[in-house]
């Protein structure tokens, strides 16, 4: 059982998508030290109230990923926004039924992260976000005493948001560049000073 690796720092359960209920209350009650998590490609079987539990239950949490797990929304969100003051990177593209643009807020406006704050949002492919959570973005995910944003990357290919929207929030993220190709649209890290 999960339940014996209380020490774990890492969990991967990629792709397992016949994980129950019961199994996911065991893996959040027991697994309180995981820094890492992802539950990429785990289907429908993680609900957002199953991503609820994990993010109250690991609060220690600095990356979490439930790319393809599509009804991850704002329960989740809130709890992880309101749980874990250090994530740091987020992945939950193609969560298509889950993420809205409610979501976003839920995790904006219940964010309580620690400096240097949320660095990295994967959004891509959850059509429901539009341009509206770039607002959300940007009046709630702040650096300390200043209004440029935490975030360094934020991938929105395949949302509802559009090169207006993003427009309208460029001068808060001053530590990217805007990038769009056949494969990523969103806001990409300003090459560091020493790798110029």
């Amino acid at each position: 059982s999960i339940a014996a690796f209380v020490g774990l720092r890492s969990l991967t359960l990629s792709g397992c998508n016949k994980l129950t209920p019961e199994g996911l209350a065991s893996v959040a009650e027991s697994c309180h030290e995981v820094r890492k998590l992802s539950f990429a490609g785990c289907g429908e079987c993680v609900s957002d109230v199953s991503a609820e539990l994990l993010a109250r239950g690991m609060t220690y949490l600095e990356m979490a990923d439930f790319r393809d797990c599509p009804h991850v929304g704002r329960f989740a969100m809130a709890a992880l926004g309101s749980s874990c003051s250090n994530l740091r990177r987020l992945n939950v593209s193609g969560c298509s039924v889950g993420m809205t643009d409610d979501a976003v807020l839920a995790l904006c406006s219940s964010g309580q992260f620690n400096p240097p704050g949320l660095e990295s949002l994967d959004l891509s492919r959850c059509g429901l976000v539009t341009n509206l959570s770039m607002s959300y973005i940007a009046d709630h995910l702040q650096v300390e005493f200043g209004l440029d944003v935490t975030l360094v990357t934020l991938s929105l290919f395949g949302t509802g948001i559009s090169s207006s929207g993003i427009r309208a929030v460029r001068d808060r993220f001053r530590r990217s560049t805007v990038k769009k190709n056949k494969s990523f649209f969103g806001f990409w890290p300003l090459p560091r000073p020493d790798d110029r």
